[in-house]
């Protein structure tokens, strides 16, 4: 389950570090928000880095827009992972910082992931990754 190394670009582990350094700054980081910030180092600090250009189409990067199944409840759900600024669940825009968005982030299609919610622990299995930035060759730095 969530025993594999995860791959992820060299751009998103940048940009990804850059938002925890930043929050770490300017928020008061306790509670809720401290333990959301170090499952993002912990998650940094394990994964496999690779180029934009060599990561696999079929795995989850920043601004990717990912469609999962809750094994829980067979329910199927598309959600675009992305930025904490940019979240907006109407949108389905789900934050890098909410436990979902770290769960999937450099998981790839297949995969089956543990994650926490408010009621619990929930399993979710990538069903498609139906956009990826680095698949339609947009490069972030």
């Amino acid at each position: 389950m969530n025993n594999k190394k995860i791959v992820i670009t060299d751009c998103d582990h940048k940009c990804l570090l850059k938002l925890i350094k930043d929050l770490e700054y300017y928020e008061d980081c306790n509670g809720e928000r401290r333990t959301f910030i170090n499952n993002l180092k912990f998650t940094l600090k394990c994964a496999a880095i690779v180029t934009p250009k060599s990561i696999n189409h079929t795995t989850v990067t920043m601004n990717s827009r990912v469609r999962f199944e809750n094994l829980d409840s067979g329910k199927q759900s598309v959600y675009t992972l992305v930025l904490p600024d940019e979240s907006d669940i109407l949108k389905n825009n789900i934050s890098i910082m909410a436990p979902m968005g770290i769960a999937i982030l450099g998981h790839k299609i297949g995969d089956i992931i543990k994650c926490d919610v408010p009621k619990g622990v929930s399993y979710l299995k990538i069903i498609d990754v139906e956009y990826q930035p680095e698949a339609a060759g947009v490069y972030q730095s």
